[in-house]
């Protein structure tokens, strides 16, 4: 043994592994355990949650057949409305859980140290938000003259503390696995993004802001989703009680929304293509996208158009609140990004893009020899 040779650092079998045949699956183990721990998330807190959404829903059903004047009382009218509301949060929970399994996936596959982090913070969003869903299920019945004639007030109480355990749990053990899968990620990011400290930093805050995009997405579809059912349900049941604006559901559903789709996929472009002219775009459309949530959050506590939104209030303004911090976050990354222009973060990028092309035509080339 040559004990004077230079010491080298031990070569990491995943990441090689990774760059000679990119599987679907992974080989590490802890990149596994990550997979069958979102995957088992994904299966569990869906179950429970159909069973959640079927119980709300027969109980619903029966009170309304209690109350069979109910749309003709005001009171009696607005908790029905509510519960129309509820049961948006079961379908956004539910789409959360899948969301969470192909950011994690994703994650895995490309060995995404910055997206397993993100969706860590995704699921304790998410464990919030079935405390939020228990508040107002347990608030839905009760001193408003509702008939009930012996059903219970919140029948699906142990159902929704049952959730909120199995979110505690698995979040608990996202912690235990991002630390473990952060020892794993480690060298292969070096690896990836090279020893230059200074474009290591370019290509860190590159691939946060596409993780920020990514969420982005799933956050204004959440909004846009829950205001444009509770709009939807004044203009189309079309309830006296309550003053519907088909103006508010048009416009927000072939305006606002396929705009916001496309700044999104522009914020991309802009950074990516290191394009002026669409990064000034990205800007004013971020900062346009901020005050519009704030025009709809104040509409939201308006006295004279609160009514509108009963029973979707909080989630709302969670939703709200969450899309324009994460609009706040992508202007100032974006801005970072924007000072890297012309430093050659363009052409590292290009190269990445060049040299997995080569690997999967390469690939290609072996198989079909092979064959």
């Amino acid at each position: 043994m040559d004990f004077d040779a230079p010491l080298r650092p031990r070569e990491n079998t995943f990441y090689v592994e990774h760059k000679e045949k990119r599987s679907w699956i992974p080989k590490e183990f802890w990149a596994k355990v990550a997979l069958c721990w979102s995957f088992a998330q994904l299966c569990l807190s869906c179950g429970v949650e159909i069973a959640i959404s079927y119980g709300f829903y027969d109980y619903m059903s029966k009170l309304q057949t209690l109350n069979p004047l109910f749309e003709s009382t005001p009171s009696l009218n607005l908790v029905f409305r509510s519960a129309d509301a509820i049961k948006i949060y079961h379908f956004i929970f539910m789409a959360a859980q899948v969301f969470q399994f192909v950011l994690l996936y994703d994650a895995v596959l490309n060995l995404s140290l910055i997206q397993l982090v993100a969706t860590t913070a995704f699921n304790f969003a998410f464990m919030v938000y079935s405390v939020i869903q228990l508040n107002q299920a347990a608030n839905l019945v009760g001193g408003n003259g509702l008939i009930t004639r012996g059903l219970a007030l919140h029948p699906t109480a142990n159902l929704e503390y049952g959730q909120i355990a199995i979110m505690i749990i698995f979040c608990t053990g996202w912690l235990f696995i991002a630390y473990r899968l952060y020892k794993v990620f480690g060298w292969t990011i070096f690896k990836e993004m090279g020893a230059d400290v200074s474009m290591r930093n370019k290509l860190w805050l590159y691939h946060v802001y596409i993780m920020i995009l990514k969420i982005d997405v799933f956050f204004f579809l959440g909004f846009s989703f829950q205001y444009l059912f509770m709009v939807s349900i004044q203009y189309l049941k079309d309830r006296p009680s309550i003053p519907a604006s088909p103006i508010q559901f048009y416009s927000h559903l072939c305006i606002a929304t396929p705009i916001a789709m496309a700044l999104l996929v522009v914020s991309y472009y802009a950074v990516r293509k290191e394009n002026y002219i669409l990064m000034y775009g990205t800007f004013g459309g971020l900062v346009a996208a901020m005050i519009y949530l704030i025009v709809k959050l104040v509409d939201i506590y308006t006295p004279s158009s609160k009514d509108n939104y009963s029973g979707a209030q909080n989630s709302l303004t969670l939703f709200i609140v969450l899309t324009f911090i994460m609009a706040g976050v992508s202007v100032v990354v974006a801005f970072f990004n924007f000072r890297n222009f012309g430093t050659g973060l363009k052409e590292q990028l290009d190269m990445q893009a060049k040299e997995g092309a080569m690997e999967m035509e390469h690939r290609e080339k072996t198989r079909w020899s092979l064959d």
